[in-house]
């Protein structure tokens, strides 16, 4: 026996066991200008060894075929190639569809993590200004999300010492950086002055805002909005009306957001 035979022995010997580990089968339909076995060649030479079967379906059209994986199809133009040339175009596309090894994990998409957390400084109109300060905590399913937010504002415009507190339990849809919310309002006001009064104020609001990222997990809001009451409440002191609750308020807020 020669030694060239010898050394082709060997080498089949070595490399056979290691093409069987992974199974390749190809289909063609139509008039590849290649054949199935030159697919198979071309694809063992990039496949890693080990790994699922690979199943390929190919369907000739006119200068370019259309190749199937795993239920995943991809469009090959040839450009006039044919052979082991155009078997090993395709083979490109076929490890491109196949290996999971090369696969590149998607980024999580933000609205898929469920919860944000924000806090926010805002101005309320009234008739005079209100400024304070608002915590929100949001729960974000798909586009839409739900919405506590729970703040505090003080009467800065007027020597009556007035504050308002304001739940707020919302829905809405978040379009990428924006947010659209419209819900239940609920006011509770405090009057420090002379005898003091409390009052509740009930109605209705809506915002929109935008949300800026600044890291992966923090965001820059500016948010406006109004709200209408269905109740005005008015405070008289010393024959004076310094302050009637408005029907409709409008508040603008700034502040961060975070993804825990």
């Amino acid at each position: 026996m020669s030694l060239r035979i010898l050394i082709a022995a060997a080498i089949a010997s070595v490399s056979a066991p290691a093409q069987a580990e992974r199974t390749v089968r190809v289909e063609l339909v139509g008039g590849a200008p290649f054949a199935a076995s030159e697919l198979v060649a071309a694809l063992r030479l990039r496949l890693p060894q080990a790994g699922h079967a690979v199943d390929v379906h190919v369907l000739a059209e006119s200068d370019a075929v259309s190749v199937e994986v795993d239920g995943t199809t991809r469009e090959v133009a040839l450009a006039g190639r044919a052979g082991g040339d155009a078997a090993r175009l395709v083979a490109l596309a076929v490890v491109d569809l196949a290996l999971d090894d090369l696969a590149v994990a998607p980024i999580e998409p933000e609205h898929s993590r469920p919860i944000t957390v924000a806090l926010l400084g805002s101005a309320t109109a009234w008739s005079g200004l209100l400024a304070g300060a608002t915590a929100e905590l949001a729960y974000v399913r798909g586009n839409a999300l739900g919405v506590i937010e729970v703040g505090a504002d003080r009467y800065v415009t007027s020597d009556l010492h007035i504050t308002e507190g304001r739940i707020r339990i919302a829905a809405g849809t978040r379009f990428g950086w924006v947010d659209v919310r419209g819900g239940l309002v609920l006011a509770p006001l405090f009057v420090s002055d002379g005898t003091g009064d409390q009052t509740l104020l009930v109605g209705a609001g809506a915002s929109v805002r935008v949300r800026v990222p600044i890291t992966a997990g923090v965001r820059f809001v500016v948010a406006a909005g109004v709200d209408a009451f269905a109740t005005r409440t008015t405070y008289v002191r010393e024959g004076m009306t310094p302050i009637t609750t408005p029907w409709l308020a409008q508040t603008l807020s700034a502040g961060m957001e975070i993804t825990p």
